[in-house]
């Protein structure tokens, strides 16, 4: 990913929200990848080029800490907050009925109604964290990098209003956004369950049916092409590949060349993430490859070979 850096300079404030897919080490773009190891060295060169004075980073992210944890540096002069730790989900919510999606994720919509609420010039960073953290129940906030502009205010990074704002919270207690909250990659799932259970036309309700049936049976397939590749890569050595699947393995940032090698080979091979993001849930597995001193990745290169060449249909996998 090249890397294409803001028209500012050293006096400047910088916000960066992002929201998409993501997986152990890894933030998803409708084409590629931007892994934490490339973030970094991008926010380095933007520092180092003096290109912001300070810069505040939200992520709404699966697995979102793990861009950052023992990752970030702590004197770039980054605050950064995510959704999720670097092990977790995070959580889409406010399913409309009428659009038949869900409009917003738990800690986006959090901080985006914190922030119609409350009086930027008056509230600091680091209250809209902790506020953010308490009230997002879904999953663990975080806070990583230079902690000590925690108080810093918001409008220094979001502005301000001309006037104090009117209460804008869109929930109650009764009614807040972890109410109907999913986790991300059973979005699709849900979404389709909830069309089934509101239409009264059978001949829908069979097409519905049968979509998630279609569905709920590629993503079971996805994950036994993986557990296989594992297999495969460790000579059937069951107990070893599931220490695989459950110790899930934080990246340092000298696990990334394995890592990207890994997830390139099973994108090109096995399932194209972009096409098919549920894959994304599988990326913890090769992640613990990286970390593993009795499973190298050549083994596991050759067995994405093997496994996948095997498996040439049922490719898309929402």
């Amino acid at each position: 990913m090249r890397h294409h850096f803001f028209n500012s300079g050293p006096k400047d404030h910088v916000f960066v929200n992002f929201v998409d897919h993501g997986a152990p080490g890894i933030l998803a773009f409708p084409q590629e990848e931007l892994y934490a190891k490339d973030l970094e060295k991008a926010l380095m060169q933007m520092a180092h080029s003096r290109k912001f004075g300070r810069l505040v980073f939200y992520v709404e992210a699966c697995e979102s800490g793990s861009m950052f944890d023992k990752i970030l540096p702590e004197d770039l002069e980054i605050f950064a907050v995510t959704a999720a730790n670097p092990s977790e989900s995070s959580y889409a919510c406010y399913y409309d009925d009428e659009r038949r999606a869900y409009l917003g994720d738990v800690f986006s919509v959090v901080w985006m109604e914190d922030s119609d609420e409350e009086i930027l010039t008056i509230e600091t960073l680091q209250q809209q964290f902790e506020l953010v953290r308490e009230r997002t129940n879904t999953s663990h906030v975080q806070e990583y990098g230079e902690l000590d502009m925690g108080p810093m205010h918001v409008s220094e990074f979001l502005g301000s209003r001309p006037s104090e704002p009117k209460s804008a919270r869109f929930y109650t207690e009764k009614s807040s956004p972890g109410m109907d909250a999913v986790p991300s990659q059973h979005v699709p799932v849900a979404v389709l369950e909830r069309k089934i259970e509101a239409t009264d036309d059978p001949k829908e309700k069979r097409n519905l049916e049968h979509q998630l049936h279609i569905m709920l049976k590629l993503r079971q397939h996805m994950e036994n092409v993986t557990d296989d590749i594992l297999l495969v890569a460790t000579g059937k050595n069951r107990r070893r590949v599931q220490e695989l699947k459950t110790n899930k393995y934080n990246l340092k940032l000298e696990d990334f060349d394995c890592y990207k090698k890994l997830v390139k080979s099973y994108s090109e091979n096995c399932f194209k993430l972009s096409d098919n993001p549920y894959g994304y849930r599988q990326l913890h597995k090769l992640a613990s490859v990286c970390g593993h001193d009795k499973v190298n990745e050549d083994s596991v290169l050759k067995a994405i070979i093997k496994v996948c060449s095997t498996h040439p249909y049922m490719r898309n996998i929402v």
